[in-house]
């Protein structure tokens, strides 16, 4: 959704659009830091990093689809104002 600075909503996605955009945005920056650590050398001192990191964006992914999941039900519960 994109809001006017009225509180009046603009635009909206269609849902399909909505739904997909964190799992596709999340698989292309986890993609990208994967290859990252497959393809460039790391720095002295971050080479047990790669992984934690890469979980870590992993699980952040993961919550941030579930909060838009969430604010989603929230909305529809309300009655879709």
């Amino acid at each position: 959704m994109q809001w006017g600075f009225d509180g009046s909503v603009n635009w909206t996605a269609p849902r399909r659009l909505a739904l997909s955009l964190t799992p596709v945005l999340g698989s292309i920056i986890l993609a990208a830091a994967t290859a990252s650590t497959l393809l460039l050398a790391p720095r002295p001192g971050q080479a047990g990093k790669a992984i934690p990191v890469i979980l870590i964006l992993g699980l952040g992914f993961i919550a941030v689809h579930g909060l838009h999941l969430w604010l989603i039900r929230r909305t529809l519960k309300r009655g879709g104002d």
